[in-house]
């Protein structure tokens, strides 16, 4: 399983009257080492229940010394209220390791053109790899696309403002406002980004074509641009996107009728045995026992709650989060899982 940390909040930084960023301070030696645009999943016990949830890393590997994750309260929301409004510099907050595919790999060498889409809690990777890009490579640029409701809830507006001042000629960034209310004192233009506008930026980018467009950020924003930008030329391969979804739960669909199965859950030195009914998750079943498994989104696109089947059998709804080999290896999310018969055994963990 991934390992797990404790590390006490050094610092808050009110990023937006509904956003904090959480500073991380790491001790001098077995310092986590991440990639620019990964993630943490906190571990948080709220009332007796434990909740696990997914933050990327704000913070850029080999530029700051300790860990930032950006956090924004969710309305309904369970853990990101908690973080937002009571946890307290010195408090300690436990998290495993940092992972995911969505990610910036940075080289010397490079001499590239690099895009970003982004809004709302989306800019938190973001803001790690543009830090990244433009400090690790000296040659690159890098172009930043967001969209805002308010100018209040731009996030980083003074760390962006100075990358444009250290970067001139490398950093881009336009800046969308949905609902401006007061004067704004950046450059910025009022609305979303219509498709002539997205096309026009393209066709503009005709001489230094980017490398590599990164998306995080509201679904229906990311679609947009995907879909715009491939009309009119991008290939499909330049995408790579990440769903910001932390702190929202999900009821899980039951199918009526039939039974329920026998699991076996092995979780590091300790084995349960459940029964799930029929239609539940084995995720859903095991929570609603009071085991406590990792799992953030509970809609298979995270891979938090990525196990390894032992034996049995069952079929999964939603795995986007696997790529096909790692079925083929026998890995599954067991929010999606649901068991066919009555001899599934699995090992929670990678």
């Amino acid at each position: 399983m991934l390992r797990a940390y404790s590390y006490p909040v050094q610092q808050r930084i009110q990023e937006s009257p509904d956003t904090v960023s959480l500073i991380l301070s790491q001790p001098l030696v077995d310092r986590i080492t991440y990639t620019p645009g990964q993630y943490i999943t906190l571990q948080v016990e709220l009332e007796g229940v434990l909740y696990y949830r997914n933050y990327s890393l704000s913070s850029a590997p080999q530029i700051d010394r300790h860990l930032r994750i950006t956090v924004k309260r969710k309305s309904g929301g369970k853990v990101s209220p908690y973080l937002v409004d009571e946890v307290q510099v010195g408090d300690e907050l436990t998290f495993l390791a940092p992972t995911g595919d969505f990610r910036l790999e940075t080289a010397t060498k490079n001499n590239r053109h690099v895009a970003f889409f982004g809004g709302g809690s989306g800019m938190a990777p973001l803001m790690s790899m543009i830090r990244c890009l433009l400090y690790d490579e000296p040659a690159s640029r890098a172009s930043l696309i967001d969209v805002h409701r308010t100018q209040q809830d731009l996030l980083f507006h003074t760390t962006l403002s100075e990358l444009l001042q250290a970067f001139p000629d490398r950093f881009f960034v336009h800046h969308f406002i949905t609902q401006p209310r007061d004067s704004i004192e950046f450059p910025h233009q009022v609305g979303r980004p219509k498709d002539p506008w997205l096309e026009s930026w393209w066709h503009a980018q005709a001489a230094d074509r980017p490398e590599t467009v990164y998306l995080c950020g509201p679904t229906p924003f990311m679609d947009q641009v995907e879909r715009v930008l491939t009309q009119v030329g991008a290939s499909p391969s330049l995408f790579t996107r990440e769903s910001y979804e932390a702190d929202i739960e999900l009821e899980t669909q039951r199918i009526p009728g039939g039974k329920s199965h026998a699991v076996t859950i092995h979780v590091g030195d300790h084995t349960h045995h459940i029964q799930v009914p029929a239609g539940a998750t084995i995720l859903d079943a095991a929570l609603s026992k009071g085991i406590s498994l990792p799992y953030s989104c509970k809609r298979g696109t995270c891979s938090t709650c990525m196990s390894k089947i032992v034996k049995g059998h069952l079929i999964m709804e939603e795995p986007s989060a696997l790529l096909p080999f790692e079925v083929e290896r026998g890995k599954v999310l067991i929010c999606q899982a649901r068991p066919t018969d009555d001899e599934v055994e699995i090992r929670v963990g990678w």
